[in-house]
């Protein structure tokens, strides 16, 4: 998990809500591609990340106020979504966080505390050793 993951994490919540319908920007919805659905899925059972959620509101905001694409505010009618479905990404391996200067540190997402593994573990997939402070 990167800046960066958190960074897509506002355009993949919103775009079965919002993108797909309101801006008409792809033939499929997110939950059309199961490694993307399950990606975000993901993402949100991350510690602090669902409290950032509001589907109403988003979907209210963009429906209601860019009037030079829906002039008379009709909000189309929400996707049926299940965010709690479980995302089967375990399997995957488990949850690492970039640090400073290239440490990847593996972490709980639902309470971001470091996992307990020896100091110096091989990151799966890498040759790189893992620095794993719980500090």
């Amino acid at each position: 998990m990167t800046e960066t993951d958190l960074r897509l994490w506002p355009t993949l919540a919103r775009f079965d809500a919002v993108y797909h319908g309101h801006f008409k920007c792809a033939r499929r919805r997110l939950i059309d591609y199961p490694n993307l659905w399950g990606y975000a899925r993901d993402i949100m059972t991350w510690k602090g990340v669902a409290e950032t959620f509001d589907e109403a509101v988003i979907r209210a905001a963009y429906y209601g106020e860019d009037r030079d694409l829906n002039p008379f505010g009709i909000v189309e009618m929400a996707p049926a979504l299940d965010w709690t479905a479980p995302h089967d990404r375990g399997r995957l391996g488990p949850a690492t966080v970039a640090a400073r200067a290239g440490r990847q540190i593996e972490v709980n997402p639902t309470t971001l505390h470091a996992v307990e593994v020896s100091a110096r573990t091989r990151c799966p997939n890498s040759k790189a050793l893992l620095r794993t402070d719980t500090r």
